[in-house]
């Protein structure tokens, strides 16, 4: 198909505002960029026999103050307990504190670091129809489980849901977090009130409130393990990747807005460097999902030049010194990083690329 233009500004603030720079940097890919590949013709959702409806899956490092919260929130929902699990995956090398937790729940440990390697081993030992990831620091509502196991029964062609996340910030505000950025840490809002089909990139759910049917997992080959967060490493994607894949084969993806999680995140992670760290790493990690064919894009070094141009504008527009002027200049930089390293690529020969 030919090169779709679109004239909007990533500035808008009514977009700022609703998505958040996350958001609204997964919007400028869909509709900035360039050339779209073929979306392949829709194929059936393959059939899973699970011996459960479903299962909450909470990958953790063990060193997250609120997971005693989360598991116990997973554990207090309204769904009958015969008709769900919750399973932990412990990612570290030493024994689970199984002991200081309900015998309900089923732990599971893995050794290698690395969120991706954890939700699939959790995958593995899930009995559920439909898995349900939750970050360990999300606190899910007492209804979510039930919620989900509604609209993948009643959605009968939803491959991926996603649902709200809600970001409760310390008081008073932290100075690290400006107002519409709030997605950095993983805030998911949306106006409407009804499940929907969501198609374009920046609508995609994120991963602390992420539930897939297990068939459409073990047909997509897992979570990549090549992306993911290891540890202080900031790169995610993972669940990005499952949903463009699950796109390129026709399946949809939905938001439902009565799945719900409170996102407790600690108030020592309300930092510049974390606003850096994850804004930037969301830049590079899209750019590695285009290049590995994820994406229905592509972000050659034209689109990237364009895009480094349009923040030094944009930055050009905004006070020295603000924070909104800080979050621009990080992209600015992140692009022209990106522009340095396709020209790298480009002079490289053919049998080192990739």
């Amino acid at each position: 198909m030919e090169k779709e233009k679109a004239n909007i500004s990533l500035q808008s603030a009514a977009q700022l505002r609703h998505c958040g720079l996350r958001l609204a940097l997964r919007k400028g890919i869909g509709e900035l960029c360039c050339r779209r590949r073929h979306i392949r013709r829709k194929a059936a959702l393959p059939a899973d026999t699970a011996a459960l409806p479903l299962s909450i899956i909470i990958c953790t490092l063990g060193t997250c103050k609120v997971l005693e919260d989360a598991i116990r929130a997973a554990l207090m929902q309204d769904l009958a307990q015969s008709d769900y699990e919750v399973l932990v995956v412990w990612n570290r090398a030493d024994a689970p504190p199984a002991a200081d937790f309900p015998p309900q729940v089923r732990w599971v440990r893995e050794p290698e670091t690395g969120l991706s390697r954890a939700r699939n081993t959790g995958a593995a030992h899930a009995r559920g129809a439909v898995l349900l990831f939750l970050d360990d620091d999300a606190v899910a509502a007492p209804n979510l489980a039930s919620v989900m196991k509604e609209t993948f029964s009643r959605h009968k062609d939803a491959a991926i849901v996603g649902g709200q996340i809600f970001l409760p910030l310390p008081n008073p505000r932290p100075a690290a977090v400006l107002s519409g950025q709030e997605a950095l840490w993983s805030a998911y809002r949306v106006p409407y009130r009804r499940y929907r089909t969501v198609r374009e990139p920046y609508a995609f759910p994120f991963g602390a409130c992420f539930a897939i049917r297990r068939g459409v997992l073990l047909a997509l080959g897992g979570f990549s393990e090549n992306y993911g967060r290891i540890g202080e490493n900031y790169a995610g994607g993972e669940e990005t990747a499952l949903c463009y894949l699950s796109r390129q084969r026709g399946w949809n993806i939905g938001i439902q807005p009565k799945a719900q999680v409170e996102h407790r995140v600690e108030a020592r992670r309300f930092t510049l460097t974390h606003a850096k760290k994850t804004l930037q790493a969301g830049i590079f990690t899209t750019y590695r999902l285009c290049l590995d064919g994820c994406t229905p894009f592509i972000w050659d070094l034209s689109y990237l030049k364009n895009r480094c141009a349009l923040a030094a504008r944009e930055l050009a527009q905004l006070e020295r010194g603000s924070l909104a002027y800080q979050y621009k200049k990080w992209e600015y930089e992140a692009f022209g990083a990106l522009c340095m390293e396709e020209m790298k690529r480009r002079e490289r020969p053919c049998a080192d690329i990739g």
